[in-house]
């Protein structure tokens, strides 16, 4: 990890995420010795394509708006380029590889979550993709309760129409009794 450019600020988000991950790439890609030691991982990380990770699922995280439009917009071809150019990865070996899971959601903000139908569209595109899917949840509001808990069973509705499992990641207590009797889809 480059902790030396924590310091580095751009007015550009993309430019700072740019710098930050260029070094990291840079940095895995040289022979660099610290102490007469090589650094842990760097010999063995070109490598990895070919040993740990032809076998690890690659997943992205669908986490805000734009990301859930241009999904929907886009075939997974055409998405997985704009997503990679957009994160700096597109020369990358992580992005030839397939991927095969898509988080959905996101676990930090309740207000980036996606409308109830807008989610149901996204699930239906990621199932004839052949993608599987995690659905990744906030805290819960107490005054959106009822709201969540439809929305539960709507999702639950669709899975079982669909015969689709999915994977939930959940972080509120008060959402495992929304999710206690759908765990015949519902992987928590």
């Amino acid at each position: 990890y480059p902790a030396h450019l924590d310091e580095q600020i751009t007015k550009d988000f993309a430019k700072q995420k740019h710098a930050w991950l260029r070094e990291t790439f840079e940095m895995h890609m040289e022979e660099k010795d610290t102490d007469s030691t090589k650094i842990a991982g760097i010999d063995s990380y070109k490598n990895l394509e070919h040993s740990l990770l032809k076998d690890c699922e690659l997943a992205i995280q669908l986490d805000h708006s734009t990301y859930y439009e241009k999904y929907l917009n886009h075939p997974i071809a055409d998405f997985m380029k704009m997503y990679w150019e957009e994160n700096t990865f597109s020369n990358h070996w992580l992005s030839k590889k397939r991927v095969t899971r898509l988080y959905i959601g996101n676990e930090f903000c309740h207000n980036l979550f996606p409308d109830w139908n807008q989610l149901i569209c996204m699930m239906e595109k990621a199932r004839s993709e052949g993608l599987d899917v995690t659905i990744s949840f906030t805290y819960l509001r107490e005054e959106l309760l009822s709201q969540t808990e439809q929305g539960i069973n709507q999702l639950y509705d669709w899975c079982k129409k669909m015969n689709f499992p999915i994977e939930l990641v959940i972080n509120d207590w008060g959402m495992l009794p929304l999710i206690q009797k759908k765990t015949d889809l519902f992987t928590p």
